[in-house]
């Protein structure tokens, strides 16, 4: 799922701990509701890394191994009887390299605040480290600052859902490629089918990867989402609720998303569809998640 399993399980154990823990604890209630943000932070956070991954592999190449450039500047020098210019060297220097996306600094800038306002949400509950204890109308009161974080992790799992990832420029180089082959006149029938076979290879892997981490993404949204909107329940109902309710509905919460990542992507598409149904029901959130589409169409947009 991520790119440290291990780091994500360790996060997950400690804040299996933390329940427990504060169930037992003198701060239970507001110390178990910090277990709870702690392991929405984690997830989230995990969730920004993976979109993040994903936007990354639609704008990049991966680099050609020595001998592939050796090969692709032989293949484009013989096959071109244009003057080599100042110009046509440094085209000859990289011949694998692509313009970057002009969205690109904008995307970041997006993820960068995203990353900011997962982090101040859990900040919320510093200061139980120090002993002190919410009060009822304020742990009620935070739940609004989870509501725009919860829409934005449906909106990207509603968005990826919809607009899997494609390795644009990946797919650009390959198709260059795959060009170059065809108009080859130097190589023989038989020299032309293996590198096209090798090409066709290639473009099953990069399906493949596409399709993995298309679920991937999809699977972490959707995962910190439902973490959030149990959270959120939690919230609201503080002043109702012993310690062992919150422990037990964050139990069942991480129980429930821990089974997430198990789905195909039919299972991850329903999942959301029933998710932004529920988001849908309250008229606050369906705003918030509508703004954020829009702020995601907009830092991501696809061809």
């Amino acid at each position: 799922m991520s790119k440290n399993p291990k780091r994500r399980y360790q996060a997950w154990l400690v804040v299996a701990t933390l329940v427990s823990i504060a169930s037992l604890s003198g701060c239970g209630k507001a110390k178990t509701i910090q277990a709870g943000a702690t392991q929405f932070e984690a997830e989230s956070l995990a969730a920004i890394e993976l979109i993040d991954e994903f936007r990354r592999a639609e704008t990049s190449v991966t680099p050609p191994t020595p001998a592939e450039a050796q090969d692709k500047f032989v293949s484009l020098v013989s096959n071109s009887s244009a003057p080599v210019t100042l110009t046509t060297l440094k085209l000859l220097e990289a011949p694998f390299a692509l313009e970057l996306a002009r969205s690109e600094p904008a995307w970041q800038a997006f993820l960068s605040g995203l990353r900011k306002h997962h982090i101040e949400f859990t900040k919320i509950y510093s200061s139980l480290d120090d002993g002190s204890l919410f009060a009822g109308p304020a742990v009620k009161e935070s739940a609004n600052s989870i509501e725009p974080l919860i829409s934005q992790l449906t909106a990207f799992a509603k968005h990826i859902a919809e607009k899997p990832v494609v390795f644009t420029r990946e797919r650009a180089a390959l198709a260059t490629d795959i060009e170059s082959i065809r108009d080859d006149n130097s190589l023989s029938a038989k020299q032309k089918r293996a590198a096209l076979i090798v090409a066709s290879v290639r473009l099953q892997t990069l399906g493949a990867s596409e399709a993995e981490l298309t679920k991937q993404a999809l699977a972490q949204s959707l995962k910190a989402a439902q973490v959030g909107m149990a959270l959120k329940e939690l919230l609201i109902e503080y002043d109702q609720l012993t310690i062992g309710d919150i422990a037990d509905g964050l139990t069942a919460a991480f129980n429930l998303a821990s089974v997430i990542p198990g789905l195909d992507i039919g299972g991850l598409k329903a999942d959301t569809g029933k998710l932004i149904e529920e988001i849908q029901k309250d008229p606050a959130l369906a705003a918030l998640l509508e703004k954020g589409l829009g702020e995601l169409t907009m830092a991501r947009p696809t061809n």
